[in-house]
Parts: C-alpha cells; sequence; structure tokens
C-alpha cells in the first residue's frame, strides 16, 4: 500500500466537492443548482452584514484571477525585452 494512503484520501475527498456552476455569469442558476450555497450566503449576511450580491461579487472577481497574466511587450531581435506596451 504504501504511498498510497494519501492519494486515495484525496481522490475520495474530491468527489465530495460541488463542481463549478454551469453558468457563473448568473446568480440565479448558480443558487438553483447549488441551494445550499444560498443558505450559506444567507447566514453570512445574517452575521456580517454583507449582502448577498457583494459577496457573490467579490467571489467572481477572486475567482477570476489570473496570476500570470503579462501586458504585452515589443522584442528586440526576438529574445530582448522592451517596454511594456501600454494600449
Amino acid at each position: 500500500m504504501g504511498n498510497a494512503g494519501p492519494f486515495n484520501a484525496a481522490f475520495r475527498l474530491r468527489h465530495f466537492a460541488p463542481n463549478p456552476p454551469q453558468d457563473q455569469s448568473n446568480i440565479c442558476e448558480i443558487f438553483r443548482e447549488q441551494p445550499s450555497w444560498y443558505d450559506y450566503a444567507r447566514e453570512s449576511q445574517e452575521k456580517w452584514g454583507t449582502p448577498i450580491a457583494t459577496q457573490m461579487a467579490f467571489i467572481q472577481q477572486e475567482s477570476s484571477f489570473r496570476s500570470h497574466i503579462r501586458p504585452d511587450r515589443k522584442y528586440y531581435l526576438g529574445f530582448i525585452p522592451g517596454p511594456a506596451l501600454f494600449c
């Protein structure tokens, strides 16, 4: 068995995680697919006073973060980086 234990645990946990919503731009559809998410958002609103729409906007913004994005850049001789090209 050896190192198979952590792999099996991770594999099993993956099956319990919900799939991402099909239409991530429509909050009503998200809550129809995952009704418990609405309950959690409502509980959070009652506890912290943050409206559900604000919570969902924050989650969408954080989920769309692209860490490896870089601006277009001009290269000299094909490999020497020049200044970044901004609009």
